[in-house]
Order: structure tokens, then sequence, then C-alpha cells
């Protein structure tokens, strides 16, 4: 059995309103585009969405009855982008399994 979740963390709060929901609209629908390309794709498969501020603990909380985590960090300009802050905690603190998918 497996589950594909989608979790996104919101924009931090700024003191603009205005730009922080435009920011927070973007968001929401570049992640609604995705996830419409990747069920046509993948058409069976269907994703769970789940905002939080705290990404690797939603995910390390829904990893617990699995046997193996599977993750796409988003993407870095960094030198090593596969290991991102969110990516390094769910690596360092989870007692699943975890494979990095790049």
């Amino acid at each position: 059995d497996f589950e594909m979740y989608h979790v996104v963390q919101p924009p931090v709060p700024i003191f603009d309103g205005e730009m922080w929901h435009l920011l927070n609209a973007e968001i929401e629908k570049m992640n609604r585009f995705q996830i419409e390309e990747y069920e046509k794709k993948y058409s069976p498969l269907k994703v769970k969405e789940i905002t939080s501020r705290d990404v690797a603990d939603e995910i390390k909380k829904h990893s617990n009855d699995f046997d193996l985590v599977a993750i796409t960090p988003r993407k870095h300009n960094e030198t090593f982008p596969t290991f991102g802050s969110v990516t390094s905690r769910i690596v360092r603190s989870g007692e699943t399994s975890v494979l990095v998918v790049p």
C-alpha cells in the first residue's frame, strides 16, 4: 500500500497583507497546476494535499505507518539541491527509511 502526499508550506507572514495574499494565491495556483498535471500523467494515483508550517513534522507524522518515505524536494539553486532543510530533518530524525528522488 502507498499514499501520495503533497505537503505545502504557506509563505511566511509579512507586514504587507496584500502582498502576502498575492504570494499565497500564486503558490496555490502553481500547486494546483502541478497536481493536475501529475494526476493526468498518473491518473490512478490520488494526491492528498496538506498545508503546514512545519513540513518535516507533517511528513514524519504520516510516515509512521510506512516502511519507506520517498521524497522529492523542491528545487534549490544550490550546489547540493536534494538536501534542503526539510529533507535533512526527515533523513536525520525519522525512524522510517528515506529515498530522496531529485
